[in-house]
């Protein structure tokens, strides 16, 4: 009895986690950092100031390029944790798996300052650029507040995985 309700319980941790996942995922869609204003079926020009507002800040600050590539490489890192944790749990490693997964979520935590560091950057540069403008402090405090609460679930579906992996998987 013990077995099956603490099954449903991880079961429902675990579902309610992705349903969170694809809810934050729908929701940093609409929420965007910069509004672009150039049309929107002018894909080349789009795409070319979204360029522009991710590389100049890259370019012209040592700090926000050095802070920008380690967010890029922990967030390849995030994602392959993800996807890896599932695979090196179910071949006898959950305890370990968990607490690389945890440590990379927060390293990813901390990285996220890259976007405050390009936000900075393009508040104290606003009058050089006309094709975009920023969105506002409060969507962008949201934003990432958003992203931030998504590593803290992938934390949660980390730790809860590690259980149903100790509980019914390897050592079952």
């Amino acid at each position: 009895m013990q077995d099956r309700i603490l099954a449903m319980i991880l079961s429902c941790i675990l579902a309610m986690v992705i349903m969170y996942f694809i809810v934050v995922t729908i929701i940093l869609t609409f929420f965007r950092s910069s509004h672009i204003t150039v049309g929107r079926l002018h894909f080349k020009a789009r795409l070319s100031v979204r360029k522009q507002y991710i590389w100049e800040p890259v370019k012209n600050d040592e700090k926000i390029r050095k802070a920008f590539i380690g967010y890029t490489i922990i967030g390849i890192l995030v994602v392959l944790t993800t996807v890896g944790q599932f695979y090196v749990m179910a071949y006898g490693y959950p305890i370990e798996t968990a607490v690389i997964a945890c440590f990379i979520y927060i390293l990813a935590w901390w990285s996220s300052r890259a976007a405050y560091m390009q936000r900075k950057y393009w508040e104290e540069h606003a009058s050089a650029n006309k094709e975009f403008t920023l969105a506002s402090k409060d969507v962008f405090k949201v934003r990432m507040a958003l992203f931030k609460s998504a590593l803290v679930a992938e934390m949660v579906m980390s730790l809860t995985y590690m259980i149903y992996m100790l509980n019914y998987g390897v050592y079952y």
